[in-house]
């Protein structure tokens, strides 16, 4: 009787160099590397897959050089959610922790740390200790993230100590939903360069003491939204202690009052050195203010003159202050490419602005102080306001006119991209449309005039 083979079957007459070369991951003949490529040539080979997590994982398989390789890359960056979503299988700290006892040079390749939804109050013990834990065993880490359940969720003292060790290697620091904080972090970071807290609550420190500084800061990047001591903001701190002045390439600040009372004038100063300390380096900035805040400090500033001798372009947006003086000179800001600005309005700010008409006035002093020969990437004007001053009686329609004007003739020309958005507040959406559209006709013509939804 004949016999038959499948297309897939080898036939005993092949040689076994003839055979067809199929080698299964993992397969046990596969423990070393070619010889004939040098063992950078292999690492540059795995680093190609740098991203792809199921072909590194196959990587590892592969042969014990290719494990070390693809190791590296796998454990970069690793992230901890300690309240995950229901039904998601994530690694946990504990789980981590027997990775790591089993593995001891995996802990020498993480450089990027995420955990998530930290929380003394829900998070089990068992993982507030596996979370200091893991802060104690990995002496590689540059980049850190923590983030809290809610605002200003508590964090335990152990951790603190834990974190200390990590501090002075650290170039990226990221604090949110954070209480209370120990403010001796600030000198174990000396290597830092990217800073970003946002509700964040720090102990008691007194602005004005002066400590000893064995080095300048390094930081080029830096957010601070929300952050405060007690009852008051971050600004004079940072200043007496020389914590981003100076330097910085990209600066995101929150200039609203703590409380609903009035940013006290010190604090407004302290937020203004900030932004003009680092005038020679700034490549992007942002700004938020409030009408509460901002219209308390403005019989304290020096009205500047108009003028419209405009020499370049930025992105702002503020606060309708008709006495208040520029936060900024443009001019004086050689390496400016993005500014976006943005209003936060309160309602207790109102009942002293009523006394006064909504203007433009002092987003055009900022706009006066454009230099001329420059051309910057984006322009972005956000301001949030109520219907109750959009009314032709309480509108400064002179400032709105010379506003336009200003922007047509020496912003337009000088910006790749420019924008005005106003937030309707509350209730008066369709009468600030109507008014602004009427009163900003060109900028509407223009496609530049938008509108957004206070409650989106």
């Amino acid at each position: 009787m004949e016999k038959h083979t499948t297309p897939f079957q080898h036939r005993k007459s092949y040689s076994r160099s003839r055979r067809p070369y199929f080698k299964k991951i993992g397969n046990s003949r596969a423990s070393r590397a070619p010889k004939n490529l040098p063992v950078e040539l292999h690492e540059h080979i795995v680093n190609m897959l740098e991203g792809k997590t199921e072909a590194l994982k196959q990587c590892s398989l592969t042969c014990r050089l290719y494990r070390h390789f693809a190791q590296k890359l796998l454990f970069k960056s690793i992230a901890f959610d300690l309240e995950p979503y229901p039904n998601t299988r994530v690694l946990t700290l504990v789980e981590f922790l027997d990775i790591l006892r089993a593995s001891p040079q995996i802990a020498g390749h993480v450089q990027k740390l995420f955990i998530y939804h930290l929380d003394a109050n829900i998070t089990p013990l068992r993982d507030q200790e596996a979370t200091t834990q893991v802060l104690q065993a990995l002496p590689s880490v540059v980049n850190l993230h923590l983030r809290g359940r809610n605002r200003y969720c508590r964090t335990w003292f152990p951790m603190h100590h834990a974190m200390k060790d990590r501090y002075e290697n650290l170039r990226s620091l990221t604090l949110h939903n954070m209480w209370p904080v120990h403010w001796d972090l600030f000198d174990h970071l000396r290597r830092l360069e990217m800073l970003d807290m946002m509700d964040v609550f720090f102990y008691y420190c007194n602005p004005k003491a002066q400590v000893a500084q064995p080095a300048p800061y390094r930081i080029k990047h830096m957010n601070l939204e929300r952050v405060r001591v007690f009852v008051e903001t971050i600004f004079p701190s940072f200043v007496s202690r020389g914590i981003g002045i100076g330097g910085l390439e990209s600066l995101s600040i929150d200039m609203s009052p703590i409380t609903w009372q009035a940013l006290p004038l010190p604090h407004f100063h302290a937020a203004k050195s900030l932004i003009r300390s680092s005038a020679g380096s700034l490549k992007s900035l942002k700004v938020s203010g409030s009408l509460c805040g901002m219209y308390s400090v403005n019989v304290h500033l020096v009205p500047q003159s108009r003028k419209l001798t405009c020499k370049s372009g930025f992105i702002v947006s503020l606060v309708h202050l008709p006495n208040a003086g520029p936060l900024f000179d443009v001019s004086e800001m050689p390496l400016l490419q993005e500014w976006f600005l943005s209003e936060k309005d309160h309602e207790n700010g109102l009942s002293k602005l009523a006394r006064n008409p909504f203007s433009l006035d002092w987003i055009s002093r900022h706009l006066e102080t454009i230099p001329a020969g420059r051309k910057l990437k984006k322009i972005t004007l956000h301001l949030a306001i109520h219907g109750a001053l959009v009314t032709d009686d309480r509108l400064d329609i002179e400032s709105f006119k010379y506003f336009e004007k200003l922007v047509v003739d020496a912003v337009l020309c000088r910006t790749e991209f420019f924008s005005i958005k106003f937030l309707p507040y509350l209730l008066e959406e369709s009468l600030i449309q109507e008014q602004m559209r009427k009163h900003l006709p060109t900028l509407h013509a223009l496609n530049l005039l938008h509108f957004y939804d206070f409650y989106g």
